[in-house]
């Protein structure tokens, strides 16, 4: 017993990086959720979404939560991170989104080849935005990284020339949900304003016509189908291009 946890240890150590006294497990994919903050579904979206941008650019977008960084500052060990992972191209273009949970601390890191496009200005926007949102508790925190994600990509893409399908999929399909939830919301306002209007005559109507006027033909309507959409892990990843960064970018408490 003794034995199997000796080498369950060293395989662990040997998977990890040991990085300014703090044990950082072996990067699984773009996003490396090591705090576990975020839903499933998020991760899985933000790492299409890299995926795809790095097929369409060789430029890296990686997320990184950790549970703690030992007390560290947040530049240097973002900086360090950056480089022993080699985040980004040979071009050293990439950004790195590191947060550190008990220190409530957050990083842009954007390599050098990246930093005439996300500026350090650009960049402040985007923590910003996402610190918008994590200091609105836990329930947030997966709208900060969508959001945050979307910001940094949509720049990347425009700098490139080209589109993240799967962002213009997400932003098309939020709008449609937003304009069905203001639908609603007027066709309940109508509502009131006419039982005002009639003094409450209208409820009569309405059973009225649901016991006289709904006798019709009862045709059988099949119910919506449920597929699945079930999200794999980030199996076999193979690493990033080798890019380097020096400290640009932004950051901050929240």
């Amino acid at each position: 017993m003794i034995y199997k946890r000796f080498f369950a240890v060293i395989s662990f150590l040997l998977a990890a990086t040991l990085l300014l006294g703090v044990v950082v497990p072996q990067k699984v994919g773009f996003v490396n959720d090591f705090a576990n903050v975020l839903s499933e579904e998020t991760r899985n979206k933000i790492n299409d979404w890299a995926i795809e941008l790095r097929e369409k650019t060789d430029v890296d977008m990686v997320i990184v939560t950790l549970p703690d960084i030992g007390n560290t500052n947040i530049v240097d060990f973002g900086v360090q991170l950056y480089n022993q992972w080699g985040i980004g191209s040979k071009q050293n273009e990439g950004v790195l989104v590191l947060l550190a949970l008990q220190e409530r601390k957050l990083r842009l890191e954007v390599g050098y080849g990246s930093e005439g496009y996300l500026t350090d200005a650009y960049t402040h926007q985007v923590y910003q935005t996402m610190e918008s949102y994590l200091t609105q508790g836990n329930e947030k925190w997966d709208d900060a990284f969508i959001q945050g994600s979307m910001m940094l990509l949509s720049a990347i893409a425009k700098e490139k020339g080209v589109t993240i399908t799967g962002i213009s999929e997400y932003a098309q399909k939020k709008k449609e949900s937003n304009s069905s939830g203001l639908g609603i919301l007027a066709f309940l306002i109508i509502f009131v304003i006419l039982i005002i209007a009639t003094r409450g005559r209208i409820l009569e109507w309405l059973i009225w016509f649901s016991i006289f006027g709904g006798r019709g033909g009862g045709g059988n309507s099949g119910s919506w189908g449920s597929g699945n959409s079930g999200f794999g892990g980030f199996g076999g990843f193979g690493g990033f291009g080798g890019g380097r960064s020096g400290g640009g970018g932004s950051g901050g408490g929240f």
